[in-house]
């Protein structure tokens, strides 16, 4: 790891590690500042990196916030949860922008990264390419918890638009995980599945 760079993982993931939860529990505005810092962080960097993408966002960047070419991968799951933490950032303080934006971020993902004969999102892509990175599958392979993130973002954007088309990609990626990702023998779920749902290769 670099101590001095940044990346989606540094700026959406501390939105639910602790921050929101800190912010609901003590009400503390040093906490709701801390949450529009960085959604200012991915309104002016990962979201305005998306223009120049085949697809999602640049992940990875240096400490100036200039992207680091060298990693091209982007994830559907990050894009979606990114959509739905600026949703969530939007119901405390409503902004037609915000809205926007977790809109425009979602849809980036249905329209380029999301199944939509069988359900559920995909996984990995170049977004300088827009190629999908089979990491030795045969087939396309779609994982647990990025069908978590549109299960998520379709019910938060259904909850603040109202818009059936979020709430039918939540169901659809929530019919598909039932089916195809809970072990009905031993428990559990698996971590990836083919298309279809067949079992695929695990990494």
């Amino acid at each position: 790891s670099n101590p001095t760079a940044k990346s989606f993982n540094a700026t959406v993931d501390a939105i639910t590690t602790h921050l929101l939860q800190l912010y609901l529990l003590t009400d503390d505005t040093q906490y709701l500042d801390r949450l529009n810092a960085l959604k200012n962080n991915i309104k002016d960097y990962l979201f305005a990196s998306m223009p120049e993408q085949s697809i999602g966002f640049a992940e990875k960047y240096q400490t100036n916030w200039t992207i680091n070419e060298a990693e091209s991968m982007t994830i559907m799951g990050h894009v979606l949860k990114t959509s739905w933490c600026v949703g969530r950032i939007h119901q405390l303080q409503p902004n037609p922008e915000d809205l926007q934006m977790a809109e425009d971020l979602f849809a980036n993902v249905v329209d380029l990264g999301y199944d939509h004969h069988y359900g559920g999102p995909y996984k990995d892509y170049n977004r300088q390419t827009g190629q999908m990175l089979m990491w030795g599958n045969p087939d396309t392979a779609k994982a647990w918890w990025q069908m978590e993130q549109a299960i998520t973002g379709g019910l938060m954007l259904y909850d603040l638009t109202g818009e059936d088309n979020y709430l039918e990609i939540a169901d659809g990626s929530l019919a598909f995980f039932m089916n195809h990702f809970v072990d009905p023998v031993y428990g559990e779920v698996y971590v990836n599945r083919h298309r279809d749902g067949r079992e695929t290769v695990s990494y």
